[in-house]
């Protein structure tokens, strides 16, 4: 079992220092510094929760409110910061799926 942390480790420190995870970093920073970008999420969770309550409840959605929420969207798409953050978390994304894929590929012939 040793063997198996030290590599899990291994991998923990090469998936922390790689570039996808650090550029995700620097988009998530560069985010949290900008106050557009920080309203707009907010705006965009407000918006989200409060449609989310009314269905919950049984109410009807105002198509007011779809309209809103999909113009916040598209500020959302507009807005740089957001935009590189985005790119930056498909990249991370596909990088950990990556290697899920590979550790189950090495599994998937075991009948676990």
């Amino acid at each position: 079992m040793d063997n198996i942390t030290t590599l899990a480790n291994t991998l923990g420190v090469a998936l922390a220092e790689h570039s996808r995870t650090q550029d995700l970093l620097a988009a998530q920073t560069v985010v949290n510094n900008d106050n557009e970008a920080g309203t707009l999420v907010q705006k965009f969770k407000s918006q989200l929760e409060t449609m989310q309550t009314l269905e919950t409840n049984g109410q009807k959605v105002d198509p007011a409110l779809t309209d809103q929420l999909t113009q916040i969207r598209t500020e959302i798409s507009n807005n740089p910061a957001l935009a590189e953050l985005t790119k930056r978390q498909v990249a991370f994304v596909e990088m950990m799926q990556t290697v899920k894929t590979t550790i189950d590929d090495h599994l998937g012939d075991l009948d676990l």
